[in-house]
């Protein structure tokens, strides 16, 4: 039997013993890995130690998919929507050879080629030297091929891309035009560097009205029409429009967003002030769920007033619009737990999570983190949950039985359950 006969169900298979739908069933479970489309999973330097560990289960995996797919056609056939269903391009070398698989699965005939079946592309670029502008190119030909696909982001840090900054997208943008109805996620972690242009984006915002989450620090034209409608969930940098012409993404219409990543502060006050008034005056009411990312790069040491003014700005914008918030999360620095005192909880909040870099803290830092909490959720008794976002943390805490201990036993007092990554309650 060739595969295309089995891949199209002309005849039944020629399995021993079990049905086609039992082997696929098989083979999924063989190469699952948990989290694998979860939006969050590539988050540039904010990389956390569940994304690792899921770097490292799928990494296993797709050595399991690749040699199963070598056990026949039958099994090739039955496999090929594992293989490619999530693609991550790490070096610009690795782009030619998959343009090139996806160029001869498509002329093969068949009705569902490889590019059918990519689910999530990650375009992690880290090449030092080469043709930089020809892997663009590449990547918007690579594109043309995935007319499912549903996750999309970017993270070029190589140093031969840094001549490309606000260059080159259009084309890469464009080509994504093949997927407008299926993506639903773009996340650019891109901040200062290798952006598109405002056109650029307003172009793709405008052919892609199913996203639902969107990442993106740079602008749209103010005059365009744009339809944001399914968005639910957005990441907010706080950074001034550099014209009258251009528009932040908060400032579109997004009735539908209900979750929101906030970069807490910029180097420059003012512009952080404008931007964190809007956001929250326009946004804050209908979040359901916020999360505070307090930048691990920022110089305390030298502009503790500056951040103490923009954390004080930030609490009472929460404190005053954000009226349905069940969610509270926070990403900062151990240099930052002193800072805890500056957070507040609308009284909706149930839910504080917390995430702490770098996970591996020291015993005395997890001690004073501790005392801080207590002392907040002593303020804000209507929190009922205090969850550990990141499984480093959580590891670290579990080798220090005793600060764990402590942590429990001062949550347990206040009427709070302290929580693990996957939500299991920590003993």
């Amino acid at each position: 039997m060739s595969a295309k006969e089995f891949y199209h169900k002309l005849i039944p298979p020629n399995l021993p013993y079990l049905p086609p739908e039992l082997w696929q069933t098989i083979l999924r479970e063989a190469t699952f890995v948990l989290s694998i489309f979860d939006p969050e999973l590539m988050q540039s330097s904010e990389l956390s130690t569940n994304s690792r560990d899921c770097f490292k289960a799928y990494k296993h995996s797709l050595k399991t998919r690749n040699n199963l797919v070598r056990v026949c056609k039958a099994w090739y056939t039955l496999g090929l929507p594992y293989l490619y269903e999530y693609v991550l391009l790490g070096r610009a070398r690795c782009l030619i050879p998959l343009l090139c698989a996806l160029r001869q699965s498509d002329s093969s005939g068949e009705i569902r080629a490889a590019g059918w079946w990519v689910r999530r592309l990650d375009v992690n670029l880290r090449d030092e030297s080469g043709e930089s502008l020809d892997a663009f190119d590449t990547v918007a030909d690579i594109l043309l091929f995935l007319p499912n696909l549903e996750i999309l982001t970017f993270y070029i840090t190589g140093h031969a891309f840094e001549s490309l900054r606000d260059k080159h997208w259009g084309g890469v943008l464009d080509a994504s035009r093949t997927c407008a109805k299926s993506l639903k996620f773009l996340h650019w972690y891109n901040h200062n560097q290798c952006l598109p242009r405002e056109a650029e984006l307003t172009r793709f915002i405008q052919a892609h009205p199913a996203l639902e989450s969107l990442s993106a620090p740079v602008y749209t034209k103010r005059d365009a029409n744009m339809s944001l409608n399914a968005v639910k969930n957005l990441y907010v940098y706080p950074y001034e429009p550099h014209s009258s012409a251009s528009l932040g993404l908060c400032e579109l219409d997004l009735q539908s967003v209900r979750h929101a990543t906030y970069r807490c502060f910029d180097r420059d006050p003012q512009p952080f002030r404008r931007v964190n008034k809007l956001f929250f005056q326009k946004i804050g009411p209908q979040l359901t769920s916020l999360r505070l990312i307090w930048s691990a790069d920022y110089n305390f040491a030298t502009q503790g007033t500056t951040l103490a003014q923009c954390l004080r700005d930030t609490r009472d914008e929460i404190l005053h619009h954000c009226n349905s918030l069940e969610r509270f999360d926070l990403h900062t620095h151990q240099y930052h737990i002193k800072q805890l005192h500056f957070l507040a909880f609308p009284s909706t909040v149930k839910v504080f999570g917390i995430r702490l870099d770098p996970v591996q803290t020291s015993k005395q830092k997890f001690h004073l983190l501790v005392d801080k909490i207590r002392a907040l959720l002593e303020e804000y008794r209507h929190v009922k949950v205090l969850q550990f976002l990141d499984r480093g943390n959580v590891r670290c805490l579990r080798q220090n039985p005793t600060v764990l201990a402590d942590c429990v036993r001062a949550m347990k007092d206040l009427g709070v359950q302290v929580q693990d990554d996957e939500g299991q309650s920590l003993q």
